[in-house]
C-alpha cells in the first residue's frame, strides 16, 4: 500500500498492490475505521480531518481530486474494519477486484496524522491542507 501524488509523505491517493498490479480503492462503502487502519498500516497514527472528506468526493467541501484519479484497476470497494486492526488484511474484504459502481475519479485520497505531528508542521503545509478540506 502507498500514498501517491502529493509532496507530503502522509497525504495522497491510496494505492494497493494486488496480484502484482497497483490499483486504487473506492471509498464509497467504507467508514473512518477503514481509513484509520490504512493510515496505521502506512505507519501513521490516525486520519486528519472529518472522515466524510475521504468517503465521498461529492462532499460539499471537496470540489476536486488533489492527487489525480489514478491508474490501474479499482481493486477494493467493500472493506469493513472494526478500527483496532493494524493492517487491511485483518479486515473483511469482499470480492477484491469486483467493482460495482465506482470509477477512478472517486479513488480514495487520505491525509494521515504523522507521529509527533506539530501545529508548526500543519502551518507549514497549510496550502495543501486548505485545498484538501477547505478549512
Amino acid at each position: 500500500m502507498r500514498l501517491v501524488g502529493s509532496n507530503l509523505p502522509y497525504a495522497g491517493r491510496v494505492e494497493v498492490r494486488y496480484a502484482g498490479v497497483w490499483g486504487v480503492i473506492c471509498p464509497r462503502q467504507m467508514n473512518g475505521s477503514v481509513f484509520k487502519v490504512i493510515c496505521r498500516q502506512l505507519g501513521y497514527t490516525d486520519v486528519l480531518g472529518d472522515e466524510r472528506l475521504y468517503r465521498n468526493p461529492q462532499y460539499p467541501y471537496r470540489q476536486s481530486r488533489l492527487y489525480g484519479k489514478g491508474n490501474g484497476p479499482v481493486w477494493l470497494s467493500r472493506v469493513r474494519c472494526h478500527g483496532n486492526e493494524t493492517s487491511l488484511s485483518q479486515c473483511q474484504i469482499d470480492n477484491p477486484g469486483e467493482i460495482l459502481w465506482c470509477s477512478h475519479h472517486e479513488a480514495l485520497e487520505l491525509m494521515c496524522r504523522p507521529r509527533n505531528f506539530t501545529p508548526r508542521e500543519l502551518a507549514a503545509n497549510f496550502s495543501e491542507l486548505k485545498e484538501f478540506s477547505h478549512v
